[in-house]
């Protein structure tokens, strides 16, 4: 039976015949953290594998490196962890990176993650103020506001004591999708 957890999403990027002999990639979720492993039959010039994940599968962001083992002729096994693992499906891959810096990517394997962002929006109703509780707060929260037609008509980051000025809207109902990091939730909230 084919789910998240062992379901291989073709990649849309030019296969070039890796330095490395990648015998097996697989990620799997495991106490609420993702387990990364991977087998080499033999490597050449093997500086390392980055390690990137994506919520899409197209856009990706590295998280970790795992050094090679340059030129070698023997089987390798690798591990690495995604102690903070995106909520939902998350895509992974290898970027393998020889010592001239040349890059061949892995197949994507997709890991379903359970857990949902955690994003505490409140008052509702509000009134010039809105604030947002983040369970994992990043530097680069934003926050949009959209009347009920999807019209942008509010945008900022996050203030450090998460708040957001919403003194500018008029009464009415609006969806605030708030963006931290690669995860993003919408929320329902009426303006008095």
């Amino acid at each position: 039976m084919l789910n998240a957890e062992n379901y291989k999403v073709p990649n849309n990027e030019p296969q070039v015949p890796l330095p490395v002999e990648l015998v097996s990639f697989d990620a799997k979720l495991r106490n609420g953290k993702v387990a990364l492993t991977w087998v080499t039959a033999q490597e050449k010039n093997n500086r390392g594998f980055e390690l990137q994940r994506s919520q899409n599968g197209r856009d990706f962001t590295s998280f970790g490196f795992v050094a090679g083992h340059g030129t070698s002729s023997v089987r390798h096994e690798y591990s690495a962890e995604d102690a903070q693992p995106l909520a939902g499906t998350s895509y992974y891959r290898l970027k393998q990176i020889d010592n001239d810096g040349s890059v061949s990517y892995s197949q994507l394997v997709a890991v379903k993650n359970g857990r949902t962002a955690e994003v505490t929006v409140f008052p509702n109703p509000m009134d010039d103020v809105l604030n947002v509780r983040l369970a994992s707060p990043g530097a680069d929260a934003e926050v949009v506001v959209s009347d009920m037609m999807g019209r942008v008509v509010l945008r900022g980051k996050l203030s450090a004591d998460g708040t957001f000025n919403t003194s500018s809207l008029r009464s009415g109902n609006y969806i605030v999708t708030v963006t931290n990091g690669a995860e993003k939730t919408n929320h329902k909230v009426t303006k008095r």
